[in-house]
Formats: structure tokens, C-alpha cells, sequence
């Protein structure tokens, strides 16, 4: 038998039953199902939630601290310093010593091994001493791991998510607390003997034993009600510890905070934005939020009723000028239109929001998950991997439908022009690229093909554009660096500008949708009406799709090209068609949209084809 329960039914007999304290102190042990004015309150603290990177545990008064508990984790040393900084496991999470490393922000708060457990401190007493001795989890996003959430380490999560309350502690809560940690450290490390000598005098030791076993008590009872939902557990134990810490006082009722908040992102330097929903005004939100974030607060995204939001930001000192996200979201945006007379996301350097008046499509997830993206440090790694993907694929669909072609698996007179023998020898590529093209940029875009410019054009600014991309192609040879001498195609004419059609619209499709579509998102690019300049997007777009056509041009011939190219040749062709694929990426960004630049490539090809020299 338990030796926890056996001296419970002791008391039980004795008339000093915990139970029995706390049916007569119900505002010290609240019900865990029906909770009155003050428990709810008290309960409003923390919360469960669910993410990308799982189901967690916040407390809403320290946002930038998560908390999971999984009976798995049992971390090695190596495994968690792969975590990230700013990580703290607890009472056997971490499956090596106790460590404490400033540096790299890790911290085991452990008792079990590579240590003399009879002179170790327990868990929850080691949270209390690094929290004494000033560890601030106010600063940057930490993540708290634990196993098993006995008393021990729940006390030890309560003291660090508690952390800034506890350094202002009342008379009354710093006695309520200190002894309840210094009993159940005592037990957790050494046992009985440990009780009976914790220095604590006879009747503070009794009422902290009562107080303790009524925890104990009302953790049986929450551990059943939660199913084996070890995180629904802690959070109720973190309230029963709240209600025995801070009883009715403590401002606990005076919580600070928002309706609905959905999550955080980082802006660099330390400070974040936070995405939320709530009725009133963007003032009184941040005047909430600030008191919870602090200076952390740099942006807000608040949703004030279905599709309308306000972006305000906080700082004038945090990189989050507002016009970056404007743009990004613009572009994603369904509700958002680049028409003349259209409705945007816009407003000053400090404010903005929503397009008006329909208002945006977006969801609040939705924007947690776009908005950091506008703030990111411009890197590409994940865009230069798409990217490589993305070329790969398609070369590898021109080589299949070249060696197809090659070993007669297809009919070449099914595919010939009628009257003159004559078959394209890529003329098998643009249909497999788009296929292939579909399904991934799907994948890609997550569902937002819009995104990859497959959208209406948003003004007639790009006429203008039109001839410039024509005449590089065609007194450059942008795509065909030799003369093209074909045979006589009269009466195949519809035949032709059918497939010089296909043609560019495969190749748009790939390089100023999919490439161009994957750099979109990691820097700024132009928007229709607004200010030329080259972007990031436009330049890596265009170099890949001059290698992209040098590779295609040595390894098929077209009719009347040897496909033996010399150096010359292959500059040419590099340079004049980069020239032609930032005038194509300059026209899909003005108009924000594929269309026209499929037009234009069309027209060039035809040009080309068309001009004997």
C-alpha cells in the first residue's frame, strides 16, 4: 500500500483529514469540474493548445513559455542540445546529470543520475534556486520538458512558469509556498526521513503535510478525470497549486490578455509579434498585451470581427515597418485585388489593415503562419532546395521524353506535321512539363495557385513591357542562337502556334511561376503601380532559367540548330536569355500574374522563328 495513502486513511480516523480541510476551505482546494468565480479565474491562466509542433501547455501570463509532457521524452545530452536554446527538462527528461549551461540556455533540473541523490536537490527545489538566483524566462521562447508529472516536478513547472510573481510574493503566498516546496523536495529526494527533518518547525509542518496531501489527493482524482491526458492533468494541478499558493489574492483576477489569442512569431532582436482576436479597440489591446510581453511587443495582428484586421506596430525600434507584410499578404491574399479602383492590405509605416471594404480571406492561423515570412531574414535555403527539386524534375521528364522518342516507344509520324515529315524534337517536353507542373505546384503553393501567378492580370502596365521581351528574343536570339531554317509548313500554321503556345506556357508555368512562385515569399518584390527595382525573386528565376535553356540547347538539337554549340553561342544565349527572363519576371510582378508574360514568350518565339537571320 501507498505509505501517501496509508497515512491519509490514519488521519481520516484522527478527524485531520486534508479532504475534510479542504470541504471547509473550498477556496483553497477549488473543485476541479466546478469551478466558481474565483477558480475560474484561476483557471483562465493556463491552457492547452494545439500546433505544428504538437499539443503543449502555456500559461497565458508568460506567452513565450511552452511546456510538454510526453511519458517518452527521455532525452540523452546530444539529443538535447539539438532541442534549441533555451530549454529546461525536468526531474528525468533528460536522461544525463543535472546541468546547468548559461551559454547554450540548457538546463536538467534532475535528481536521479550522475549525482548523490541523498545530496541533491529535488527538482521542484532546484526550479525555486534558479528562479532565486535570476533565471529571467520573460526574455526569448523556452520550452519545458517533462516525463512523468508527479507533485515534484508540476511544483517545479508552477514555479517556473510563476517565475516574475514569485520574486513579489505576498507574506501570506511566500508562506504557503516555500514550505510546500521545501517538504515535497525533501520527500521526492530522500523519503519519510526527509519529511521528518526538513527543518520545518511542528505546526508549520503539519499544515504544510495537509496541504500537501490534499494535493496528492485531489491528483488522484484529476489523473482519472483526465483520461491519461498528462497535459490536461498538469494544468489542472498547476490550478489546485494556484489556489493553494495564492488563495483569493494575488490579482489573479485581474488577469491581463486578450480574447483569443492564436500565437506568436519571432521579429528578431528579441521581440515578437502576437496574433489574436478580440472586439475592442487596437489600443486596449496592446495596453493588454504589453503588460504581458513587455518590450518583447513588437507587432500586433488583431482580429476585430470576421475578415477585418488591424496591424499596428508597437516599436518604432523593432524591425516590423509594416509596407513588407502589406506586400506579402497582397500576394496570398484572395480577398486582396491589384485592380484599379481594387481593395488592399495597406496603411502607414506604424498601422494598416485588412482590404476594404470585403475585407480579407485569411484566417488568423492563416496569418501566424504568413507574417513571419515577410519579417525572415532573406536567406533562400528552403527555395534554393525547391528550386533544385523543381529543375530536376523537369530535366529528367525531358530526358524521358527524349529517350522515349529515341528508342520508338512513341510513333514520331503520330506527332509529325502533316505534309513535311518534320518533328519538333523537344515538341514531347512542354506537354510533360506542365503535367508534371500541376500536381507539385499544388503541393508547393499549399493550395494557393494563385500565389504562383496563375491569376487574371492586375493592370494593362504591362503592354509597355511586351515589346521589350519580343525584340530580346528575336535581334538577340534569346532562346535560338543560330538562324532556324524550317521546311515549308503551309496549311500546319495552327499546328505550329499550338505548340509555340504550349511551349511557353510550360516553360512560364516552371520558371516565373514555380521558381519565381518559391522566392516570392523569402524577400520583397515589385506590385503593381509601385517602385522598379530587381528582385531577389526575378534575379534567381532568370539565372536558373538561362542555365535551365543552355542545358536544353545541348542536349536536343532543334531543327536547323546544331546542338554542338560553341562558346560564343553559349554566352550568347546565357546572357540574352537572362536579359529576356527578368524582363518576363519584371512583367509577372507588375501585373502579378502569369498571362501576360505567357503571351510575350509566345510572341518572341514566333518572332524568332519568324525573322530569317
Amino acid at each position: 500500500m501507498d505509505p501517501r495513502a496509508d497515512r491519509r486513511a490514519r488521519r481520516v480516523q484522527e478527524g485531520t483529514d486534508p479532504l475534510s480541510e479542504a470541504a471547509a476551505e473550498p477556496q483553497r482546494f477549488s473543485a476541479l469540474f466546478a469551478l466558481g468565480d474565483g477558480a475560474s479565474a484561476r483557471a483562465q491562466r493556463y491552457e492547452v493548445r494545439e500546433s505544428e509542433g504538437g499539443r503543449s501547455l502555456r500559461c497565458k501570463e508568460l506567452p513565450g513559455v511552452l511546456v510538454r509532457v510526453d511519458s517518452k521524452y527521455a532525452f540523452s545530452e546530444a539529443d538535447a542540445r539539438k532541442l534549441g536554446e533555451r530549454v529546461i527538462l525536468l526531474d528525468g527528461a533528460g536522461n544525463f546529470g543535472p546541468l546547468v549551461d548559461n551559454d547554450a540556455r540548457l538546463y536538467n533540473l534532475d535528481h536521479h543520475r550522475s549525482c548523490i541523490r541523498a545530496f541533491t536537490l529535488a527538482t521542484c527545489e532546484q526550479a525555486l534556486v534558479l528562479v532565486v538566483k535570476g533565471l529571467d524566462l520573460a526574455r526569448g521562447d523556452w520550452s519545458i520538458y517533462a516525463n512523468q508529472p508527479d507533485l515534484d516536478t508540476v511544483l517545479a513547472i508552477w514555479v517556473l512558469l510563476n517565475h516574475r510573481r514569485i520574486r513579489e510574493l505576498s507574506p501570506t503566498a511566500r508562506d504557503a509556498l516555500l514550505p510546500l516546496v521545501r517538504l515535497e523536495g525533501a520527500i521526492d529526494a530522500n523519503g519519510e526521513v526527509g519529511a521528518e527533518y526538513s527543518g520545518l518547525p511542528q505546526d508549520l509542518y503539519r499544515s504544510t503535510r495537509a496541504t500537501l496531501d490534499g494535493l496528492l489527493a485531489r491528483g488522484e482524482t484529476a489523473r482519472m478525470a483526465s483520461g491519461g491526458d498528462l497535459l490536461l492533468f498538469t494544468c489542472e494541478m498547476l490550478i489546485e497549486l494556484d489556489a493553494a499558493i495564492y488563495g483569493e489574492e494575488g490579482g489573479l483576477s485581474e488577469l491581463a490578455g486578450i480574447e483569443q489569442e492564436f500565437g506568436h512569431f519571432a521579429l528578431g532582436d528579441d521581440r515578437v509579434g502576437v496574433v489574436g482576436r478580440d472586439s475592442t479597440g487596437i489600443y486596449a489591446v496592446e495596453r493588454r498585451l504589453r503588460d504581458l510581453w513587455g518590450e518583447r511587443l513588437g507587432l500586433i495582428a488583431l482580429q476585430t470581427s470576421s475578415g477585418v484586421y488591424t496591424l499596428r506596430r508597437t516599436n518604432l525600434f523593432a524591425r516590423a515597418d509594416l509596407h513588407p507584410a502589406y506586400d506579402l499578404l497582397n500576394l496570398v491574399d484572395r480577398g486582396a485585388s491589384f485592380r484599379r479602383g481594387g481593395s488592399l492590405w495597406g496603411g502607414a509605416d506604424d498601422i494598416g489593415g485588412s482590404p476594404r471594404p470585403l475585407g480579407s480571406r485569411l484566417s488568423p492561423a492563416e496569418l501566424l503562419e504568413l507574417l513571419p515570412l515577410a519579417y525572415r531574414r532573406p536567406g533562400g535555403g528552403a527555395a534554393r532546395t525547391a528550386t533544385g527539386l523543381v529543375l530536376t524534375l523537369a530535366f529528367a521528364l525531358l530526358g524521358g521524353a527524349l529517350a522515349l522518342k529515341g528508342y520508338g516507344w512513341l510513333s514520331p509520324t503520330a506527332l509529325a506535321i502533316e505534309g513535311t515529315g518534320w518533328l519538333p524534337s523537344a515538341a514531347l517536353a512542354p506537354g510533360a512539363a506542365l503535367l508534371a507542373l500541376v500536381p507539385l505546384m499544388l503541393l508547393v503553393s499549399q493550395g494557393r495557385w494563385w500565389t504562383l501567378g496563375w491569376r487574371p492580370p492586375a493592370s494593362l502596365a504591362w503592354i509597355g513591357l511586351v515589346p521589350v521581351v519580343v525584340a530580346l528574343t528575336a535581334l538577340g536570339g534569346g532562346w535560338l542562337p543560330q538562324p532556324v531554317r524550317l521546311p515549308d509548313l503551309t496549311g500546319a500554321i495552327p499546328i505550329v502556334a499550338a505548340w509555340l503556345a504550349l511551349n511557353a506556357l510550360a516553360v512560364e508555368g516552371w520558371f516565373r511561376g514555380m521558381v519565381h512562385g518559391l522566392w516570392v515569399l523569402d524577400g520583397r518584390v515589385q506590385r503593381p503601380r509601385g517602385s522598379w527595382f530587381v528582385s531577389r525573386a526575378a534575379l534567381m528565376s532568370s539565372l536558373l532559367y538561362a542555365v535551365a535553356l543552355v542545358v536544353a540547347l545541348r542536349l536536343v538539337a532543334a531543327p536547323g540548330l546544331t546542338a554542338d554549340m560553341n562558346f560564343r553561342e553559349i554566352a550568347q544565349t546565357f546572357g540574352m536569355a537572362a536579359l529576356a527572363g527578368l524582363a518576363l519576371a519584371t512583367l509577372r510582378e507588375r501585373c502579378a500574374s502569369l498571362w501576360p508574360g505567357v503571351l510575350a514568350h509566345a510572341l518572341g518565339l514566333l518572332a524568332r522563328i519568324a525573322i530569317p537571320f
